[in-house]
């Protein structure tokens, strides 16, 4: 293999961290002992060396480079634009790593880990961080896996496979296991989120399948929430740590490299009596990313979201290309003005979300764009025109090899929320009801999230106002027996929203001998098979979420079926009035036999209402898995925000606003 040659062509994509002394250093403690004592003859051993080495240069390559929607189609680094972004335990502070010089910190310590946090926090951005760093620091072999290019049917060693080889050498999946059983890997599957629904069981259970074969493989996962997660209870889960305004102001310096823009910005943001509001946005690097670029066009900061998203539009569709000097715009084929491009546009957004879809085809996105500019019969203008202005002009997609994909998953979400609020008000409460729906749990919520914003008056209709319903009819209907009368109330509330938001919960005891190095597949396997007994007997599949306790040898897990979860989180974010904290203890061990599933319920009898401790503990653990917070709802206040609602929706039929 010829460093300087691979290294010089490197240079030419903006390639510059990597120093030919480092791939030495990474090739003689990475590479080579992989194929030392290989058993094959020397001639296909020096071949793999050379396969894989050429692999991980393209790798670093392509991760090392940052598209961002500041700077267009101009290429940045990862040394151009990257801060160091905090992960921590899943809601929890407690535990912290910094994803900088010592990233490899988190690796050492869990070799399964699931990054799971909202769109535009970084998560795809520190997988690059940690595939580059692997080899800059000596640490790993990254292989990094886009999970929406993971085709049907199609294996992880497969896809691997067609990764690794190169023109000149091809590689055996035999190879390929080999390879994995005595090298230093970590596996990254990127994008969890962007599979299409139906799809994401069959690849869940082919990612839990090659896990459980690869013992010595490092694996992380990352994704927005995602119900389908509970059946990953041997991952550490965890979640990217809100920027700071320091942090955020530190970003935006590296926009502009501390010039007069970011200056400019700062000292606006600094001098806002609002800043509060924008602290949303600062804590989200995307949403300061697009700050800055609504701000380097007019000057102004928004103060919503969906203002953000609004003006990033503007600034695209009037954007200047800096490749070709401050004074060119692209000409636009279509010649479309702003909003007739914008209506196509949102169209498109729709049917892309309708089609469960992030990247597409050639063939998918001319019938997706025809479909758009059908809807519109006055315009006369072609697909080919259109896909150009919308991969060149204004730039909302981007082509990756022979696929077309959007700029960020969100600007495909905020479109799709324009054309249900504005453009197809007559479907608007059947859209509503759908993507709000038990089906399809967390998959919509940045979805709804514009769409509150852009018709709240709608929204708090029909999204909210039946939700308040149902947990008021339902919420007193359980736990009312004199038995619970001198039981905790904050508990009771706790378990009255849990029966209204589930329709199933247990917890099952297991006492395994399990240490920290020993693998948890043994531990997951064990809960599996009640899982999949209770699932058979109430006649629908059920999540689960594993606690153990190693110290202790106690394991318990609790299987449940949520409803309506999404909407829980989007009240507690919009309306945290009806909401009050429970400032409550943890308990950890549960004297309970094992082997047993007891169903949570306000059955008097039931075993695990007989003893107040159980009883506390068992529903403060469930109530903290299913809803992942210490708010709960409360009853009178819900009862006002109802008829606030009711009374907004008789003052809007009113004949006051009849012509």
């Amino acid at each position: 293999m010829n460093i300087q040659v691979i290294l010089k062509e490197l240079a030419k994509t903006g390639v510059i961290a990597l120093t030919e002394e480092a791939v030495k250093t990474f090739v003689e403690t990475k590479i080579k002992p992989i194929f030392t004592n290989w058993g094959k003859d020397e001639s296909r051993s020096i071949e793999l060396e050379n396969c894989l080495s050429e692999y991980l240069l393209r790798c670093y390559a392509k991760n090392n480079i940052m598209t961002t929607i500041v700077f267009g189609k101009l290429q940045k680094t990862l040394e151009d634009l990257y801060i160091p972004l905090i992960l921590q335990e899943y809601r929890n502070e407690e535990e912290k790593w910094i994803i900088d010089d010592n990233c490899y910190d988190i690796l050492e310590k869990y070799n399964r880990i699931l990054i799971v946090d909202m769109a535009g926090m970084g998560k795809s951005t520190i997988v690059k961080y940690f595939a580059c760093q692997g080899m800059n620091l000596d640490k790993s072999i990254p292989i990094v896996i886009e999970l929406r290019k993971l085709k049907n049917g199609q294996t992880i060693l497969e896809f691997i496979q067609k990764q690794i080889k190169s023109f000149d050498n091809n590689i055996e999946i035999n190879e390929i296991v080999a390879m994995l059983k005595k090298g230093d890997f970590v596996i990254f599957f990127d994008g969890y989120d962007e599979i299409a629904n139906e799809n994401k069981p069959e690849v869940l259970d082919t990612i839990q399948e090659f896990t459980s074969n690869a013992n010595n493989t490092k694996i992380v996962i990352t994704s927005r929430e995602d119900d389908n997660f509970t059946s990953l209870g041997e991952f550490k889960c965890v979640n990217i740590k809100p920027l700071n305004e320091e942090e955020a102001y530190k970003l935006i310096r590296k926009y502009d490299n501390d010039g007069e823009i970011s200056k400019k910005l700062i000292k606006r943001l600094k001098e806002d009596s609002s800043i509060e509001v924008l602290n949303e946005f600062l804590s989200n690097p995307l949403l300061v990313s697009l700050l800055y670029k609504t701000f380097e066009y007019k000057e102004e900061i928004p103060y919503k979201k969906i203002g953000f998203y609004a003006q990033v539009y503007e600034a695209l569709f009037n954007d200047h290309d800096k490749t070709k000097g401050s004074a060119y715009v692209h000409e636009k084929r279509t010649k479309l003005d702003k909003y007739q491009f914008e209506q196509v546009l949102r169209a498109f957004g729709f049917l892309c979300l309708k089609t469960d879809k992030v990247e597409y085809s050639s063939q998918l996105i001319h019938q997706l764009l025809e479909q758009s500019i059908k809807r519109f019969g006055w315009l006369k203008i072609s697909v080919d025109d259109f896909l150009y202005d919308v991969t060149h002009a204004v730039p909302f997609i981007q082509k990756d090899g022979n696929e077309y994909k959007w700029i960020h998953k969100s600007f495909m979400e905020y479109f799709a929320a324009c054309f249900i609020c504005y453009d197809n008000k007559e479907l608007e409460e059947k859209y509503f009801s759908k993507i709000s729906s038990d089906d399809y749990g967390m998959k919509y919520y940045n979805v709804l999230d514009f769409c509150y914003e852009m018709d709240t008056l709608s929204f708090r209709k029909n999204i909210i106002l039946p939700c308040l319903k149902h947990f008021i009819e339902k919420s007193k209907k359980y736990f009312q027996q004199e038995y619970f009368y001198d039981y905790n109330p904050k508990y009771i509330k706790m378990a009255q929203q849990l029966m209204v938001f589930s329709s199933e919960i247990y917890v099952v005891k297991k006492v395994l001998n399990l240490d920290m190095n020993e693998s948890s597949n043994k531990l997951f396997s064990t809960f599996s098979e009640i899982a999949d007994n209770l699932t058979y007997e109430i006649g629908y599949g059920i999540s689960m979420i594993i606690h153990s306790y190693y110290d202790e040898e106690d394991n318990y897990a609790y299987l449940y079926r949520s409803k309506n979860i999404v909407l829980y989180d989007i009240m507690v974010e919009k309306m945290p009035e009806i909401f009050e904290k429970v400032n409550l203890y943890e308990k950890i061990n549960i004297n309970i036999p094992q082997d047993v599933a007891y169903n949570i319920n306000d059955d008097c009898n039931n075993f695990i209402n007989r003893n107040k401790e159980i009883f506390y503990t068992i529903i403060y653990n469930a109530f903290n898995i299913i809803f992942r917070n210490d708010k709960i709802l409360v009853y009178n206040k819900c009862k006002n925000l109802i008829e606030e609602i009711e009374s907004e929706n008789n003052f809007a039929n009113d004949d006051i606003f009849d012509l």
